[in-house]
């Protein structure tokens, strides 16, 4: 899910954001992770048992950090800006 993430996060910042929301989506379906491409992730994340998982569009998740199963980080949707 993380190496599909990667390459959707690629994609989105190369303009390809049409693709990027197709990829996201089928990993989605598969993985049972649902990671937006325009999120922030660092290096050497851990995801254990990774179902369940969703990460929007604002979220920010450092470098070296473990995400357990059945977690959702971002914002609501009613504020602007970072949360």
């Amino acid at each position: 899910a993380m190496q599909a993430y990667r390459i959707a996060h690629h994609l989105l910042v190369h303009g390809r954001r049409g693709l990027a929301l197709v990829l996201q989506s089928r990993i989605s379906e598969v993985f049972q992770v649902d990671i937006h491409p325009a999120a922030t992730i660092g290096r050497g994340i851990l995801m254990d048992h990774a179902t369940g998982i969703v990460v929007g569009e604002t979220a920010v998740i450092g470098n070296n950090c473990s995400i357990l199963h059945d977690v959702t980080l971002g914002g609501t949707g009613k504020d602007e800006g970072d949360r």
